[in-house]
C-alpha cells in the first residue's frame, strides 16, 4: 500500500502544475526573493512538516503533506516507460505476459491515472467553455 500511496503522490507531482513546489519557487522568486519565495510555497503548500489537518485527498488517501515530500528520483524511469509502453515498446524482452507483474502493475496504476487526469481536465475545459 505505501508503494501505491507514494506511487500516486509522485505521479501528481510531475504532471499537476499544482503540485510543482520547486516551479512554483522560481515563479515567485522573480516578484520576491528566492528565500522568501520557498519559505511562502512551503507554508501554502505544507511542505517540509506533517499537519494535522489533510492537505490533499486522492482515492481516498488523505495526504498531511505536500506531494514533494513524496518524490523519488526513479519516477522519471518508470514514466519513460510507460510512454514507451503505450507506444507498444515493452521494457524486457517477449510479450506482454513475460513483463515482471510489478511493471505491469505500475504501468495499470499510471495508466488509471493519466486517464483521471484526461477526464479532470476536460470537465474543467467544459466549465470554462461554459
Amino acid at each position: 500500500m505505501a508503494d501505491y500511496i507514494c506511487l500516486k503522490a509522485n505521479y501528481h507531482y510531475l504532471v499537476d502544475e499544482r503540485f510543482q513546489c520547486e516551479h512554483k519557487i522560481r515563479e515567485r522568486a522573480k516578484r520576491a526573493g528566492y528565500t522568501e519565495a520557498k519559505r511562502h510555497i512551503a507554508i501554502v503548500n505544507g511542505c517540509n512538516k506533517i499537519t494535522e489537518q489533510f492537505k490533499y485527498e486522492i482515492d481516498n488517501i488523505k495526504y498531511h503533506t505536500c506531494f514533494c515530500q513524496f518524490k523519488h528520483p526513479q519516477m522519471h524511469i518508470f514514466l519513460n516507460l510507460f510512454n514507451q509502453y503505450e507506444k507498444s515498446i515493452l521494457p524486457f524482452s517477449g510479450g506482454a505476459c513475460d513483463q515482471p507483474a510489478v511493471i505491469m502493475e505500475v504501468f495499470s496504476i499510471l495508466s488509471d491515472m493519466k486517464l483521471e487526469r484526461e477526464i479532470e481536465q476536460a470537465k474543467e475545459q467544459a466549465k470554462k467553455n461554459g
